[in-house]
């Protein structure tokens, strides 16, 4: 099944980038992350683009990264670390695009897909919409930006209760700390989501690309922490294969 699906709005200043991977969760593997480089850098490469839109098929937004792929690559550290930068890297290029990225949260958005929402401008989110992290579920650090981006969306305590306390969040809560902007009902998704394109439409490209890239003047991300983080946990035995050896035969295709 493909993994991604670019789609045009119906206008040109828009872009619609569909995961496709409903039977795995729409979880995130090295091909779909890349396929999402292109794609981005393909609508950046557009004067006319003002706005990428995340989406996904079926009932959960993003379970995270492919658990599968993740065990494949645990066998080799070298390429689970440049699948995790790769990973931060998307997350690091839509906080600082000139364009606003909105992303659309129906079901569940987990540890990789919760860090695709907090590196979002804009996030929408259905009655059904749920966040979680989970990576310590399942025996990871959180490696895609989560430790950067989720305090500065939700503050030090939430973020701190969601990445250690395990505390999960529905759509209310999630809008109540900051994570989600608005809600709606799946039928309303298309119509929420041309409303926030009107309003980017009344400021001209260049005043939104400047706002944004002030705004995260004030607020920087850095990933440096993380990502010696997560080099150092590789280095002490952290993804040692044999600790996933049984959650991978008891849930192969699920995601972290």
């Amino acid at each position: 099944m493909v993994g991604l699906m670019a789609l045009k709005g119906q206008l040109d200043d828009v872009v619609h980038l569909w995961l496709r991977r409903p039977s795995h969760g729409n979880a995130l593997d090295p091909i779909t992350l890349s396929r999402l480089h292109e794609e981005l850098s393909s609508a950046e490469s557009r004067p006319e683009c003002r706005a990428v839109v995340l989406r996904a098929e079926g009932s959960t937004f993003c379970a995270g990264a492919d658990v599968a792929a993740s065990m494949h690559l645990i066998r080799c550290s070298d390429q689970l670390l440049a699948f995790f930068v790769e990973g931060r890297r998307l997350m690091d290029r839509l906080v600082n695009s000139r364009l606003i990225s909105i992303a659309v949260v129906q079901g569940l958005a987990a540890a990789g897909g919760l860090e695709l929402v907090t590196a979002a401008d804009i996030v929408i989110a259905t009655d059904t919409a749920q966040f979680a992290d989970r990576h310590t579920t399942y025996g990871f650090l959180p490696a895609f930006g989560a430790t950067s981006l989720l305090p500065l969306r939700v503050g030090k305590s939430v973020a701190q209760s969601m990445l250690v306390g395990k505390r999960e969040l529905n759509a209310t809560e999630a809008r109540s700390v900051g994570l989600v902007h608005r809600i709606c009902t799946a039928d309303e998704i298309d119509a929420l989501i041309e409303a926030e394109m009107s309003q980017l439409r009344k400021v001209g490209a260049d005043q939104l690309s400047l706002v944004k890239s002030l705004i995260n003047t004030l607020e920087p991300v850095n990933f440096e922490l993380e990502t010696e983080a997560v080099r150092r946990f590789s280095e002490l035995g952290g993804y040692d294969p044999s600790r996933f050896t049984r959650r991978e035969e008891r849930d192969p295709d699920s995601a972290h």
